[in-house]
């Protein structure tokens, strides 16, 4: 069997895909502060799935998991916020 390594794991490589995807949609937003916690975001999904599939412990994988997993909420939360604010601001500039 050959050896698995982080790269391997299908929920990595959609996580990388995800950071991808993140990146590229940011790309012309100028909220800078937005933008750098969204990409962080994503890329710490990703960073820790690898670590904690690295860490050759199954508690330490799933710890990791589970803190990817925090992270999604974050992120999802931080997008809420954002659609939000940005629905209050467009409504608020019709007269």
């Amino acid at each position: 069997m050959a050896e698995r390594n982080f790269e391997s794991l299908r929920v990595w490589q959609n996580a990388r895909v995800f950071v991808n995807e993140i990146y590229d949609l940011m790309a012309d937003n100028n909220d800078w502060g937005f933008r750098d916690q969204i990409q962080r975001a994503s890329v710490s999904i990703m960073n820790n799935i690898a670590e904690g599939f690295e860490s050759g412990s199954d508690t330490k994988y799933a710890n990791y998991l589970n803190i990817s997993k925090e992270v999604v909420l974050k992120f999802a939360i931080c997008c809420t916020s954002a659609l939000i604010e940005s629905i209050v601001h467009k409504n608020s500039l019709k007269v």
